[in-house]
């Protein structure tokens, strides 16, 4: 299991055409690696699916409230429709609080792990 990094990209008032990750080996979204990226707690990761299975997100939270672990935040990206007008699944989420999401003393996110990726891409966007 691998780290990978994404890249964050900045949205813009004047508009902005993101690049996103499509699944694939490593480095490409997969469910082997861990995907972390820089997090100052402004930042979203939006997730398109239009493959035939549900994907499972989960983000590690490695922080603690009261000396108490913080549970594991998990999402699920629908699979896509196979209709040929609406194949897409569309999932955004964040913020992500760096005291709970990032690796304690860095400004990365501790990480996301993907279950499921035929048909998955993801971006990292900073608004």
């Amino acid at each position: 299991m691998a780290t990978v990094t994404l890249s964050v990209q900045d949205i813009t008032r004047a508009g902005v055409t993101t690049t996103f990750t499509a699944a694939g080996a490593s480095p490409l979204l997969n469910t082997s690696d861990t995907f972390i990226f820089s997090n100052t707690g402004k930042e979203y990761v939006i997730f398109q699916k239009t493959g035939a299975g549900a994907c499972t997100v989960t983000f590690d939270t490695p922080g603690t409230i009261d000396g108490l672990a913080i549970a594991q935040r998990t999402v699920t990206v629908a699979a896509g429709s196979g209709d040929a007008i609406a194949t897409t699944s569309l999932v955004i989420c964040g913020p992500f609080p760096p005291a709970n999401y990032n690796t304690p003393g860095t400004s990365l996110l501790s990480g996301f792990t993907l279950g499921e990726v035929t048909g998955l891409n993801c971006r990292v966007v900073r608004g």
